[in-house]
């Protein structure tokens, strides 16, 4: 990332209270938004996000992410079900970014389909993102199976730099 951030703005859009501990390289400016998931309080708790998103369909949704993300090129967000993808599509549909890519790893075919309105998230995902990045051969395929078009699937096998993330040596989740 060191090169391309030196002619680039990179922005993390994250709730209040992050879920996981993680150094944020430098270059990465961060915005914090609440988030219902932010009711963890920090500790993944099943309960919760089990009621959190059958109350909004998703609990990762970051309130005033469509207008934060006003003026940015591209939004890069991760699976087709999240509420924060279908707030990325609105913010794309409302002309305030450009392009909306996506991180794929789900592998299971029409799985996070069980809460109300994560069908219409999906669907929506899958007709309006620009570029899906399926992180294996079988999120491809979960992709194509439900109804992605595979010319804007890319396969990429995930790297990480462990000289710019280091992994949290604290308490687990």
């Amino acid at each position: 990332f060191q090169p391309w951030l030196k002619n680039n703005e990179v922005t993390l859009f994250t709730g209040k209270i992050p879920v996981f501990k993680l150094e944020i390289p430098s270059g990465f400016k961060v915005v914090r938004l609440f988030s219902p998931a932010d009711l963890n309080l920090g500790i993944v708790s099943r309960w919760k996000m089990a009621i959190l998103n059958r109350l909004f369909i998703d609990a990762h949704v970051l309130f005033g992410l469509e207008n934060a993300l006003k003026g940015y090129d591209i939004a890069y967000t991760a699976e087709t079900f999240y509420k924060f993808t279908y707030q990325c599509l609105l913010a794309k549909r409302k002309g305030y970014v450009k392009k909306v890519m996506m991180h794929v790893g789900e592998n299971i075919p029409f799985n996070n389909e069980g809460i109300w309105g994560r069908k219409k998230i999906k669907k929506m995902a899958l007709a309006e993102t620009d570029k899906f990045i399926a992180i294996t051969e079988q999120a491809k395929e979960v992709l194509i199976a439900e109804g992605a078009d595979p010319k804007k699937i890319v396969r990429l096998n995930p790297g990480v730099d462990l000289n710019i993330f280091r992994p949290f040596r604290g308490r687990g989740i």
